[in-house]
């Protein structure tokens, strides 16, 4: 019995000893893959570390090419600035700049010849007034389109019948319309009441601007033309003249020809200022062409 009791306890010894060898072997395979971990992650830090050193290469060297880009560019303007200023010198002499030789070249001069357009004419339909809503808005339409071709000197505008254009009134005439408004804003303001009468289609002139043109004087402003309108007054028997209202302070204009009372006309005055010693200024009668082609001044469409 204490020979079994013995065995018993060698084997109840021996069974802990083999299982801390097994232990132990296990620690030291933890104690491996811990050792292995940490190499493979130092190979990826140095892989990263090398990725890194050459990106800051590659920006090292990007840098260095555009500062010798700019560099370059900087040296060639100053070239360009040196060799304008040599020009510019030698132009000033009496010279031209020839690169690295000069040459004593007297200087040229350019002449630029304009042709200048006689005159200018459009063509607009009657139709053009379509998309206005309402009168007063046709009125205003009407006085930009005036105010534009002023702007462009033009002297003549062509109205074409469109009878495509159908109105709502059998009574209206656009093309009527359209010439009577354009004929009353391109006349000066102290010659509408003699020239224009009461009319429906001039209800709403006072909603356009105006075109303000050389010949759209007011009574303090000094030119050597002028608009006017030949009056209803008798001359003296046996003399043929004519007596024009042509917006000067009460003072009308006397003409040498004999004209129709109500006849709107272009008057060269002899005078060459407000400041007279006569009650009437004298003039001649002039064609409504000849202050654009002598004076330079656009006299209307």
């Amino acid at each position: 019995m204490i020979e079994s009791e013995e065995k018993e306890v060698k084997v109840e010894e021996s069974k802990p000893k083999f299982r801390v060898l097994v232990e132990f072997s296990e620690d030291e395979e933890e104690e491996e893959e811990v050792k292995e971990e940490p190499k493979e992650g130092n190979k990826w830090q140095d892989e990263e570390d090398k990725w890194a050193d050459e990106e800051e290469e590659e920006e090292v060297e990007q840098d260095n090419w555009e500062i010798e880009e700019e560099k370059a560019e900087i040296k060639q303007r100053g070239t360009i600035l040196q060799d304008l200023q040599e020009e510019n010198e030698m132009f000033k002499k009496g010279q031209q700049f020839t690169g690295n030789k000069t040459q004593l070249v007297a200087p040229q001069k350019i002449e630029y010849t304009r042709k200048k357009l006689k005159s200018i004419s459009i063509c607009i339909p009657d139709s053009i007034i379509d998309k206005c809503q309402s009168s007063e808005l046709r009125s205003y339409f009407i006085s930009q389109l005036a105010r534009t071709c002023s702007q462009f000197q033009v002297d003549e505008i062509i109205i074409l019948k469109d009878h495509s254009y159908k109105t709502k009134s059998l009574k209206f005439d656009a093309t009527g319309y359209v010439a009577r408004n354009l004929q009353y804003i391109e006349t000066p303001q102290y010659l509408r009441k003699a020239l224009f009468g009461i009319h429906p289609d001039l209800k709403y002139t006072g909603l356009m601007n105006p075109i303000e043109c050389k010949h759209h004087l007011k009574a303090d402003e000094w030119c050597q033309y002028r608009e006017g309108v030949v009056l209803n007054r008798p001359a003296r028997k046996g003399d043929e003249s004519s007596w024009v209202d042509i917006g000067l302070y009460m003072k009308q204009c006397k003409v040498s020809i004999s004209l129709q009372a109500g006849t709107r006309v272009t008057v060269k005055l002899d005078q060459e200022g407000f400041e007279i010693t006569e009650k009437f200024f004298t003039g001649t009668v002039v064609s409504s062409s000849q202050p654009k082609d002598e004076a330079n001044l656009y006299w209307g469409y």
